[in-house]
């Protein structure tokens, strides 16, 4: 499943091909080896592409990334497919973890009322940060993770009350 980066309004599609030994990407067809070295803080980063490692600064500004490298400055969005308002059904009573992650945020607690397409959590899954919405209009049911704990893909993070009549 391909995930969209826009980067300076321009669209790439990005793969993840393999996890294991090494974090193996497919970005526009062309397959590169990722090595992200410990975890690092502030805004200063670094990244081995296919060996070649190349340091930058990154700031999160909601869904988008700002990047400098290279004396430049990059806008990334990502699109992700796995978004829970594309993915889920809107008759759905379950936010689903798509993939594994740790629980970064949380925006709505059990009891309150939700839109449809209100995010509801922030997840990280390998250093990528994703907001997960509500895919239909209700009153969250049961919140089943904690912030900072983690979760395997496919986990129910949050239940929705059962619309009345269903």
């Amino acid at each position: 499943m391909a995930i969209t980066l826009r980067l300076d309004g321009r669209e790439h599609a990005l793969e993840i091909v393999a996890r294991h030994p090494q974090l193996v990407v497919r970005l526009d067809g062309r397959l590169h080896v990722l090595d992200a070295p410990g975890a690092e803080a502030g805004p200063a980063r670094s990244l081995t592409i296919d060996g070649r490692t190349m340091g930058f600064h990154a700031a999160s500004d909601g869904p988008l990334v700002h990047l400098r490298h290279g004396g430049r400055s990059f806008r990334v969005d990502i699109a992700d497919p796995r978004d829970q308002t594309r993915s889920r059904g809107a008759d759905s009573d379950e936010i689903v973890a798509e993939m594994p992650g740790t629980l970064l945020q949380l925006l709505k607690a059990a009891g309150e009322e939700v839109a449809a397409g209100e995010t509801v959590l922030t997840i990280e899954s390998m250093k990528l940060q994703m907001n997960l919405a509500a895919p239909r209009a209700g009153r969250i049911a049961r919140v089943l993770v904690a912030v900072d704990q983690t979760f395997d893909k496919g986990a129910t993070l949050v239940v929705l009350e059962p619309e009345a009549g269903s």
